[in-house]
């Protein structure tokens, strides 16, 4: 049966389209899954992170220090986990006092098993902001261009520097994409 409803979240997970609602799947899952006594999400972009909810300091510290694929907790009752798709961290799990720490190999080998996916779907929800982010600036740029032509003027010029100032910015905008892209 728990395998089960850890399939059914995951396949909730692949669903996600947003970044916060992957977090909080993924939250749920190990929930689930571990029943710990405390739950830790740190985000993480770009070298930078951030905490989805306050995190105690010594909790924080050990995320912060996490160097491969996770780690045992302190107290040895949980583990740290790395979320990630590639090379790239994406964020880091603290699942902290298992409700049965005798299991905890068990668990961590589940936990690795299952942050690929997690991290995937985190990519995924992050690369869709990314494009939308894209589109709009194209949209944005393309009723600018019908407005422009609509007030009147000289035509071929300014439809020429609409659809110039397009392009490039559709350029730099993808460019930018593929280069953060690039390490898969």
């Amino acid at each position: 049966a728990d395998h089960v409803a850890a399939m059914d979240m995951l396949l909730q997970l692949a669903k996600t389209q947003r970044e916060s609602e992957a977090i909080s799947t993924i939250e749920d899952l190990f929930r689930m899954l571990f029943a710990p006594a405390a739950l830790y999400y740190l985000r993480v972009e770009n070298t930078s992170s951030q905490a989805t909810m306050p995190i105690p300091a010594a909790s924080m510290a050990a995320m912060k220090a996490l160097t491969g694929e996770h780690a045992w907790s302190a107290d040895n009752e949980g583990f740290l986990l790395r979320i990630g798709h590639s090379e790239e961290t994406l964020g880091i799990l603290a699942v902290e006092k298992l409700a049965f720490p005798q299991y905890r190999e068990r668990y961590l080998n589940m936990a690795l098993a299952i942050s690929g996916v997690c991290g995937l779907a985190i990519d995924n929800a992050r690369n869709r902001k990314r494009l939308v982010r894209i589109w709009s600036a194209s949209a944005n740029l393309s009723t600018a261009s019908v407005r422009w032509r609509w007030r009147g003027g000289p035509r071929k010029s300014k439809c020429f520097v609409c659809v110039a100032a397009l392009m490039m910015s559709c350029l730099v905008l993808v460019s930018g994409f593929v280069r953060s892209r690039s390490k898969y």
